[in-house]
């Protein structure tokens, strides 16, 4: 309506933009050591690790029912998140990106089996259960919440007196930098995280970005060398 005759915003100084710290990941021997030490003190030892091996979103991960999972073509089908400090899961996820499917090892399938097994004997054993479907749920069937997650996570990995700022979304970091160290192309990383695209994948992940160009280039140069 032009009432106004100036834009006052525009006398405002912007904010530098703030580094953020970086971040801090497992190594594959310490992720190794943290999932044996959860399989003897947490029932959440599965839990743990569905987010080291795909790299999902906690609230993903506690949505996350049985028949997203398709054992024969070895995929978790994400659509569906738990709300942070309620039981109620939501019917859709972040973003478009976020709805996705992602590819799983034969190892997490074998563990995914073992914990289906264990899930049905305490349903027998249970009368009070409460059968929701989830894959990862409390004895009595019921949802987890995000913070009880997390706190199951802090007190295992106080066991091992690691130096590192690691917390339960490090293993999704965990994840994302395994993949790209083993020069997993980053269009395949982003799509596993859901991310809303690729340029959030490389902003987040760009402190690996010299190593990865080091290795293309030394693979690059191994195709000229003489036999």
């Amino acid at each position: 309506m032009e009432l106004i005759r100036r834009n006052v915003a525009d006398q405002i100084e912007k904010p530098r933009e703030q580094r953020e710290k970086p971040i801090e990941v497992f190594t594959v021997e310490e992720l190794k050591e943290f999932i044996k030490i959860a399989e003897k003190t947490t029932r959440y030892a599965i839990a743990f690790k569905i987010l080291a091996h795909t790299g999902m979103r906690r609230g993903e991960l506690l949505a996350l029912t049985w028949d997203d999972i398709d054992f024969e073509r070895k995929t978790i089908r994400i659509n569906k998140t738990l709300l942070k400090h309620q039981r109620t899961i939501q019917h859709s996820t972040k973003t478009k990106q976020s709805t996705r499917v992602i590819a799983i090892s034969n190892y997490l399938v074998e563990e995914l089996k073992k914990h289906k097994q264990i899930q049905e004997i305490e349903k027998a054993e249970n009368e009070n259960y409460e059968d929701n479907n989830l894959v990862i749920c409390t004895e009595n069937g019921t949802s987890v919440y995000v913070d009880n997650l997390t706190r199951a996570f802090r007190n295992t990995y106080k066991k091992m007196n690691l130096e590192k700022n690691i917390t339960l979304h490090s293993l999704r970091h965990t994840h994302a930098t395994l993949l790209l160290q083993q020069n997993v192309h980053m269009k395949i990383v982003s799509e596993r995280l859901g991310h809303a695209s690729i340029k959030m994948t490389m902003d987040t992940y760009s402190h690996l970005l010299p190593s990865i160009q080091e290795t293309a280039a030394e693979k690059f140069e191994q195709l000229f060398e003489e036999e």
